[in-house]
């Protein structure tokens, strides 16, 4: 397991995350999106629904992209056999099964992982694809 992992605040450790398998495949689905969405339309989105069935939420402040409040973007647009990749500075982890509200700033680990297409946004009526567009 990556040692990014060790950086998961008030989560387990590797060793209890690879033991629930459910968690693990909440984890890495987290932070993928169906369909193909190039960084164009993400930085017109406020949120995205994600395959793990939560939403990322999208921030765009000048030039940086800012997913759930706290983790950066840091490379775009990495075209993929199987999809489109996004770079981001920090594991994004999926909200509590419970907790529907945007995760707190601060939620996500300090690992560089790659994470597919992000896309769709807080309070706003899904658009076409489930994603949501800044108005």
């Amino acid at each position: 397991m990556s040692p990014s992992f060790k950086h998961r605040p008030g989560r387990a450790d590797d060793a209890a995350v690879l033991a629930d398998i459910l968690a693990l495949t909440d984890t890495l689905r987290y932070p993928v999106v169906s369909g193909e969405v190039l960084a164009e339309t993400v930085v017109t989105l406020d949120a995205t629904s994600t395959v793990h069935g939560s939403d990322i939420f999208i921030a765009v402040e000048g030039e940086s992209v800012i997913l759930n409040g706290s983790v950066n973007v840091t490379a775009t647009d990495v075209l993929a056999s199987n999809g489109v990749i996004h770079v981001i500075d920090a594991i994004l982890l999926p909200p509590a099964a419970a907790d529907t509200s945007a995760p707190a700033p601060g939620s996500a680990g300090n690992a560089a992982i790659a994470g597919s297409s992000v896309s769709n946004p807080l309070g706003a009526a899904p658009a076409e694809g489930g994603k949501t567009r800044r108005s």
